[in-house]
């Protein structure tokens, strides 16, 4: 099997023991909570549950680093993926970029929603609450976010600059683009869209 690492496994002691890895090494894939990243190994470890299949993921900079292992058995239910095409990626950015009316989530409940949706890394969900959260006057994908919300609101800054960066890195990443780029892009859409509301 490419790129799979048989010397990790151990034989199986019975039928169905191993789950059979959808993702190989050196994959690049979209984790829901770290975004990007490329799989450095499929090893058997006992954390905790006795000897299970796992994904691994370094994160992090080469001087500090932690090792993240994700079940081979439940990845694609914890929303491990591969990225988004670019038909996709092109389609989340017009989300990104339309305006409809507002769905009636109320600012609270907006912010609870892309909290719980950043932890399933679905960008088509993710895009759409963004939008919703510009609708109500937020232009969260500014270059200086701080100057958008007083002191008190500093958990809500970050937690939209987290759904900014998970959303743009993606993107960016599969159209080949800047994030940077991306999120100049839609702040422009929204800062006229939001004016003449």
């Amino acid at each position: 099997m490419p790129g799979f690492n048989l010397e990790t496994v151990p034989t199986e002691t019975k039928p169905g023991e191993f789950s059979h890895p959808q993702f190989q090494v050196g994959e690049l894939v979209a984790h829901p909570v770290h975004g990007l990243c490329r799989i450095q190994k499929i090893e058997v470890a006992d954390i905790g549950e006795g000897d299970q299949l796992y994904y691994t993921f370094l994160m992090g900079t080469t001087r500090v680093n932690a090792k993240v292992f994700v079940s081979v058995a439940l990845a694609s239910e914890l929303g491990v993926r591969y990225p988004v095409t670019r038909v996709q990626a092109q389609d989340i950015v017009q989300i990104l970029e339309t305006a409809i009316e507002d769905p009636g989530l109320s600012w609270r409940a907006c912010l609870e929603q892309i909290s719980k949706t950043l932890q399933t890394g679905d960008l088509f969900c993710l895009a759409k609450l963004m939008r919703s959260a510009c609708l109500k006057g937020t232009t969260p994908f500014g270059e200086n976010i701080s100057e958008n919300y007083p002191d008190n609101y500093r958990r809500d800054q970050a937690l939209l600059t987290r759904a900014v960066q998970r959303l743009t890195s993606e993107l960016g990443f599969v159209l080949k683009e800047s994030p940077g780029v991306i999120r100049k892009r839609i702040y422009k859409t929204w800062t006229k869209k939001v004016a003449h509301r």
